[in-house]
This record gives structure tokens, C-alpha cells and sequence, in this order.
């Protein structure tokens, strides 16, 4: 049953078909400008096709629903069989991605199987989040982009801009992602040029820049007639800065225990026998003064009540509580980035490291370069969304495409070392595994 964000975007899509609005509340035609319109128009789109479930949505978008005493119908339709093929979608991405940079199907079968093991795409395909359309998105993004920077061909550029600018209209924090993205494009054309006087590069990254806008430029055209700011959302900044800046006041003692404490598995509970609770409770997220209850609650509400507009309030985010707190804002976002990659339990102990690892083999061997930039955008976000939020496991998802294909890397190697993998691409593919 919808519950939550889940009910919100029920509810924005239930004000889509039945008063042709992007509103939040139950039942009204005031359109909002916190939301970004592709996630809803999805559950819209399904809702104006089958019947079943458009009274879903009706029934869940009234006035009078409760999810915890629920009378409505559970009549999903077809929506969730959509959303299945939807991860089914990102599924297959990944595999393409394990092919184009391991050149074996081996490796990419492996690591579909690693990433449809996690359980996140069954999860994410029965209930109603922006991960559904956002995960493939971004999947895609990420392949175009080591396309784009590999092949040099215009239509990968496009693809990229595109799939991001996707991204960006599920979700708007992918727009920071594009800036990552961009910044990938220039630095590889600049090198191009300098190196052999090539401009394709160049020339495909103002096609990414041009597909990009024109992928997004409709919705803040409409944000700009009807809010008067020409912004993908608004309002909601300062909801989320506020949250993300309530652990900074974690003392130095609390951030020590950071590692063992966020560490998934055993972590928790070793802290515990360890430390005091004084010492590591506010650093979960079920305490009444926990970081993260304080700051979507006290301080949300603190903040509403101090300044009346969105720009005074960042403003004063910004000035009187960041910047008076510099370093520890970059270390407290370090401990952050750090809890936010353990996004699978134990199978994270496993791929994480292993992902990390192959990362920074780019810089002693340039043959990892495309597996790098392929992981960019993700690593990317992760430590965006530790800098401006409270980077709960969900936000980064985006990385079980790259964790996937690092466990598919890491059997198979085991396996060559083992002898065994010669004979299995002989068998499947005749492609040799680069494991060097």
C-alpha cells in the first residue's frame, strides 16, 4: 500500500489525470513546484489505459485515505508489470556495460546475476518511487557516456544527454550529474585535441550539451510561466540542507566510531558492545535525537519559522552554518560517502572495495580507463548526495551497476587463477578475459 513518498507520487499522479495538475496534496488543482514531472506522468500514462488502475489511483489520491486503515482495492494493473520490465531494462544495460568493457559475456552474466541477487530491482518494481524510471536512466547515461568517450560517435553524445536529462526530470539532483559528465567530455576533448588536432570530441560534447537542455528545457520553461524561476524545482533545497547539516554537530568522539558503526553486518552491533550508547546512538536513525530525526524534524521546523523564502533560508544554510564549519562538513561528508556505499548489506563488504579497487587501477593502468569512467557519475553522486543530504542507502542504487560488474570481474579472476576460467570462455564465448 502506498505509504510515504510512494503515497506522494500516487497522489501527483492521481492530480494528473483527474485535474490535469502536478499536485501533491489530495485531491486539488494548486500545482507544485517541488516535483519533477517524470515519475508522476509515468504512473499517469499507465493510469490512462487501464481502468484498474486509474480507480486505484482515484481511491489512494482522496481526501479521505489513510494508508494505515486502508479500504481501497490493492488493483495495481498493470503498472507493476511495467515496472518489472523496467528493471528488466537496467538488467539487460548492465549487462551490455559488463560486455563492452570486459569483452565477455561470462563477466556480464555473472553480473547480472549479482545485481538481479541484491533483491533492490524486485523491491524497487512493486512500489511506486522514482528509482523505477531513474536506475535505468542512469544506467543508460552511464553506458553512453563510455561510448561516447571510447567510440566517438555523435548518437552516443545524444543518447547520453538524453538519458541524463531523463534522470534529471525523475529525480533533480542528476542534474549536478551532467555538470560530472560534461566535465568527463571537455577534459577527454581537450586531450584529443592537444594530442592529434581531433574536434570530434568537442564537437559530440555541445551535442550532449544541446540534447541535454532540449531534454529539459520544457519543464522549466513551464516552471518559469507558472512560478516565475526558471528551475528544474524549488522550495526544496533548504528541506534537504537543513537535514544533511544536523550531522555536523556530531562531536569527534561520534565520527571515530563512524566506521564500525555504519559498517554493515557486524558493525552495528560490535559498536555497541564497545562504546557507550551516549557515544554512537544519535548516530542512528530510529533515536529521538538521532542526526537524522533532528534535523528532518526540529530543524526543518526551526528553520520554517526563521525566514518566510526559500533563498533566505539557503542563504542563511549556507553562510551561518556551513561555511562556519568547513573542514568538518567535508569530513563529516567523507563519513557519509561511507555509509552510503554499503547500499547491499554483506554482499557491499564484497563489492564496494572491490569496485573501489578497480577504480584507482585506472591511474597505473590506463586499460581500466573505460571501467573508471563508466563508474564516474555514480561515485560522483554518491559523494554529491553526502555533501547536500543525509545519503540514505536508496539514493545510491545507482552504483549496483558498477558493483555488479566489479563481482562479475572479481569470480571470473578467481576463477582464471583457479584455471577455470579459460575453459568456461572457450565454452561461451571464445572471448579471453582481460584480467590485466
Amino acid at each position: 500500500m502506498p505509504a510515504e513518498d510512494a503515497l506522494g507520487y500516487v497522489r501527483l499522479a492521481d492530480n494528473l489525470v483527474h485535474r490535469n495538475t502536478l499536485a501533491v496534496a489530495a485531491v486539488t488543482t494548486e500545482p507544485s513546484p517541488f516535483f519533477p514531472p517524470l515519475y508522476p506522468g509515468f504512473l499517469a500514462a499507465i493510469a490512462f489505459v487501464d481502468e484498474r488502475f486509474r480507480t486505484l489511483l482515484a481511491c489512494v489520491g482522496a481526501l479521505e485515505f489513510n494508508p494505515i486503515e486502508n479500504t481501497c482495492v490493492l488493483e495495481f494493473g498493470s503498472a507493476i508489470y511495467i515496472q518489472i520490465g523496467l528493471s528488466a531494462l537496467t538488467l539487460t544495460l548492465i549487462w551490455i556495460s559488463a560486455f563492452v568493457i570486459f569483452r565477455s559475456t561470462v563477466v556480464a552474466a555473472i553480473s547480472v546475476v549479482f545485481a538481479w541477487g541484491t533483491g533492490r530491482f524486485s523491491e524497487v518494481a512493486v512500489i511506486f518511487l522514482t528509482e523505477n524510471i531513474y536506475l535505468p536512466c542512469f544506467a543508460a547515461a552511464s553506458l553512453m557516456l563510455l561510448l561516447a568517450v571510447r567510440d566517438n560517435r555523435f548518437w552516443q553524445f545524444i543518447g547520453c544527454g538524453v538519458a541524463i536529462g531523463l534522470a534529471a526530470l525523475t529525480r533533480p539532483s542528476a542534474q549536478y550529474a551532467s555538470y560530472a559528465i560534461l566535465f568527463i567530455l571537455v577534459a577527454t576533448g581537450v586531450s584529443a585535441y592537444l594530442s592529434c588536432k581531433s574536434t570530434k570530441v568537442l564537437v559530440g560534447t555541445m551535442l550532449f550539451v544541446v540534447a541535454y537542455c532540449g531534454t529539459i528545457l520544457p519543464w522549466m520553461v513551464r516552471n518559469h510561466m507558472q512560478f516565475d524561476h526558471m528551475a528544474l524545482t524549488k522550495g526544496y533545497a533548504s528541506k534537504i540542507l537543513v537535514e544533511r547539516l544536523s550531522y555536523n554537530r556530531m562531536t569527534w568522539s561520534e565520527f571515530a566510531i563512524t566506521p564500525l558503526y555504519w559498517l554493515p553486518g557486524p558493525g552495528e552491533a560490535l559498536a555497541k558492545q564497545l562504546f557507550d550508547e551516549v557515544d554512537y546512538r544519535r548516530l542512528g536513525f530510529s533515536a529521538e535525537d538521532s542526526f537524522y530525526r533532528t534535523g528532518v524534524g526540529r530543524d526543518r521546523a526551526e528553520l520554517a519559522g526563521m525566514f518566510s523564502n526559500e533563498a533566505d533560508r539557503m542563504t542563511h544554510l549556507l553562510e551561518d552554518r556551513l561555511m562556519n564549519e568547513p573542514v568538518k562538513h567535508i569530513l563529516v561528508t567523507a563519513a557519509l560517502s561511507y555509509r552510503g556505499m554499503w547500499i547491499v548489506k554483506y554482499w557491499s563488504l564484497v563489492a564496494a572495495p572491490t569496485m573501489l579497487f578497480l577504480f584507482a587501477r585506472c591511474f597505473w593502468n590506463r586499460s581500466w580507463r573505460e571501467f573508471a569512467i563508466f563508474l564516474l557519475p555514480g561515485l560522483f553522486m554518491l559523494v554529491f548526495h553526502a555533501t547536500i543530504t543525509s545519503n540514505v542507502h536508496r539514493y545510491n542504487l545507482i552504483l549496483i551497476p558498477g558493483m555488479a560488474l566489479s563481482c562479475g570481474w572479481l569470480v571470473v579472476r578467481l576463477f582464471d587463477m583457479c584455471g577455470i576460467s579459460a575453459r568456461l570462455s572457450r565454452r561461451i564465448d571464445n572471448v579471453k578475459l582481460r584480467a590485466d
